[in-house]
């Protein structure tokens, strides 16, 4: 049994099929006509099946708008991915071949639907429910929308059903904390002589970024004050100062006064190689290594925290010294402290050597 919804002659029907459907709306047309003895018989064809009304009739007004070859509208997903992929294919690397074939695993609730049955719904379903992270949900996104460029290109669709996909909101960085052990400081301290362990060192009792601690020129340091003046990324974090801990004075003493006798410009250049971030990294790593120890760069502040936190310093004058911004509105308000009242909390923590 089925229920016609009329329309005017020569537009199509909808129809509701009887029984339990998850597509009951069909929307035919008439493909052909032919006359038997004075009696006119319609050949009707489905251009497809829809879960509700609006969507069938939407279908066959945009057929009787732009007809389309009905053979290439029972198409399913995966032959138009299927015709797709032996152009594209062709032009790029093996490598991100790779990448559209994991993204289109993803579709494959939809890869035996009709590619006309398929609505934005059905798109959205796919995305939101794969199990990776955003930036593969937006390559799966990104790949339905070249399918159906694709589609319409070939006349196999009128519309582009992923452009109205809902934006895919970036997750959240995940940050791997993971602070030196008491143990390891005491190895770096015990070995601080050898070549650009001492930098490791003075990051972690200054709690400045790697890239921070690269760029400290040694117009920024004053032995007599006891401080480090510098920063970046944000504008909590820009232009602050650092006191010098009494336990690293002397690290810093003989840094800058060998950048000074040579006329280097910053505070861990040497005689032959200026220091960057890169460079860095790379003694950083052959540190590691040499000591058996498992931490990245960013390590050494993740330590300065801890240990902070461990020797109960104020928490407003952590977020100041680190860079970190404060939600409280009275704190920002006396974000400057002393120059002493920072000299005396970050002399707190204590690493005994």
């Amino acid at each position: 049994m089925r229920t016609d919804l009329k329309r005017a002659n020569g537009l199509g029907s909808v129809y509701k099929l009887s029984g339990r459907r998850s597509r009951p709306y069909v929307a035919v047309i008439t493909s052909s006509c032919t006359k038997n003895d004075n009696r006119y018989t319609q050949k009707r064809t489905p251009i497809g099946y829809f879960e509700n009304r609006d969507d069938a009739i939407l279908a066959l007004t945009e057929y009787i708008h732009s007809p389309y070859d009905m053979r290439k509208r029972k198409y399913k997903l995966s032959d138009v991915y299927s015709e797709w992929s032996k152009v594209h294919f062709a032009e790029i690397s093996p490598s991100a071949v790779r990448t559209w074939k994991s993204a289109y695993s993803y579709l494959s609730p939809l890869h035996n639907i009709l590619f006309t049955d398929i609505r934005t719904r059905d798109l959205d379903d796919c995305i939101k429910n794969a199990p990776v992270h955003s930036s593969t949900k937006k390559k799966i996104k990104s790949l339905c929308n070249l399918l159906y460029k694709y589609a319409i290109k070939c006349e196999i669709s009128n519309t582009n059903y992923s452009e109205y996909c809902d934006k895919i909101q970036t997750d959240p960085p995940v940050y791997t904390r993971n602070p030196f052990s008491e143990e390891e400081l005491h190895m770096l301290w015990k070995n601080v002589d050898k070549p650009y362990v001492d930098m490791i060192v003075i990051a972690i009792y200054t709690g400045w970024r790697p890239q921070e601690l690269t760029k400290l020129q040694t117009t920024n340091i004053s032995i007599e004050n006891m401080t480090m003046y510098g920063g970046m990324k944000t504008r909590a974090g820009i232009n602050r100062i650092v006191p010098i801990h009494s336990e690293i004075k002397d690290l810093i003493s003989y840094r800058y006064k060998y950048a000074m006798n040579n006329s280097l410009p910053a505070l861990f250049d040497t005689k032959t190689n200026s220091i960057n971030y890169t460079k860095y990294n790379r003694r950083f790593i052959n540190i590691m290594n040499s000591f058996n120890m498992n931490h990245k760069p960013h390590d050494t502040r993740h330590t300065f925290i801890t240990l902070a936190k461990e020797a109960n310093m104020n928490d407003f004058i952590i977020k100041q010294i680190v860079g970190h911004t404060t939600e409280d509105i009275t704190e920002r308000v006396y974000t400057h402290r002393s120059i002493e009242s920072l000299k005396n909390e970050i002399e707190k923590i204590r690493i005994y050597k």
